[in-house]
């Protein structure tokens, strides 16, 4: 659900101040939902909470306060929380997810997307209605765009809840062996830093300048990595 903001001016204007800077969102509860900056609701679990609304021109506060009530599960998925591991930077690896329909009816999927650095395929859509106790599928690809900690989370739009109904998704990326700068690609600039870097030692077992893994960042990695410069 998008929350929409407008604001009426002594001049007698009415905009649309959804996405100003000025305003800013809150959400009471991110367990139950969570709001976005650009005022964006998702449900993340059954239970109520409120979503504060901010506007604040010139140091004056206006606020609006939104209830959001959250209903008891209306499908299940498995895992609940999909943590996709360790990845390198440009390599995806799909996870499969499994949604049952735990209604007393069928159940229609509207839609199925991803935050963050994912993205989603499915068999959900194509089959809706999902009868009672029917399952499908949602593919879920970890696309990295830095690394660190990356997350995200899948959002089912559907028949019977207002919100979307959402779980969460976390990963890991590292930089591949070689790609010292962490673009994505092994190039020139890759092997003048490790070459920059000769004798020093790797950070850690997953240090991207240590190509060949045997704990420093020398001479070898340089013609290790030379070899597996991209086209």
């Amino acid at each position: 659900m998008l929350i929409r903001v407008f604001g009426s001016f002594k001049d007698g204007t009415v905009l649309d101040v959804t996405r100003s800077t000025n305003v800013v969102y809150k959400s009471s509860d991110p367990t139950v939902a969570t709001v976005s900056a650009s005022g964006g609701v998702t449900a993340l679990a059954a239970g109520d909470a409120v979503i504060t609304v901010t506007y604040s021109p010139q140091e004056r506060n206006i606020i609006l306060t939104i209830p959001v009530n959250v209903p008891a599960p209306i499908f299940s998925v498995a895992p609940a929380q999909l943590n996709v591991g360790q990845q390198n930077i440009g390599t995806s690896t799909p996870r499969q997810v499994t949604l049952t329909n735990t209604t007393e009816g069928d159940l229609e999927i509207a839609s199925i997307t991803a935050t963050g650095d994912y993205s989603v395929t499915d068999t959900c859509v194509s089959s809706s209605p999902i009868a009672v106790n029917g399952t499908c599928t949602i593919t879920v690809n970890f696309l990295p765009a830095g690394t660190g900690a990356r997350a995200g989370a899948i959002r089912i739009e559907n028949g019977v809840t207002l919100l979307p109904v959402a779980f969460g998704v976390t990963g890991t990326a590292l930089a591949m062996k070689c790609d010292a700068n962490g673009d994505g690609v092994i190039t020139v600039a890759d092997l003048l830093i490790i070459r920059n870097a000769n004798g020093q030692a790797a950070s850690g077992p997953h240090d991207p300048r240590d190509g060949n893994s045997d704990g420093t960042v020398n001479n070898l990695d340089a013609r290790y990595c030379q070899l597996r410069r991209t086209p």
